[in-house]
């Protein structure tokens, strides 16, 4: 079931996100590591955005104890069903929009 969730997951993010973000296929887990490849984006920005859109986003920089920058999240896939990751994923690329950075927190719940 992991393996078929993390195909949608990934399959989606090219969709939505194509050159926004870069994931690479994980052997086994339940998460993976995605790279946020536009430069104006940190990803505790795009977490903060995605929690305000009721998605749950971990920048991996809360994580590490050496500072590795703030270009990576973690997304959890494994309780979730393909179409639940689908409609995350959309969701996520709406946060990842630039002309939301104006648009505030307020409008993101609207």
């Amino acid at each position: 079931h992991n393996a078929e969730r993390q195909e949608a997951l990934l399959a989606a993010l090219a969709a939505e996100l194509g050159t926004v973000v870069s994931a690479r296929p994980a052997a086994a887990g339940t998460h993976l590591v995605v790279r946020i490849e536009d430069v104006s984006l940190s990803a505790t920005q795009l977490a903060m955005r995605a929690r305000a859109m009721g998605v749950a986003v971990e920048p991996l920089s809360f994580s590490r104890r050496v500072d590795a920058g703030d270009r990576e999240v973690l997304l959890h896939y494994a309780r979730l069903t393909p179409g639940e990751i689908r409609e995350g994923v959309r969701l996520l690329a709406r946060a990842a929009e630039r002309r939301s950075l104006g648009a505030g927190a307020g409008a993101a719940s609207a």
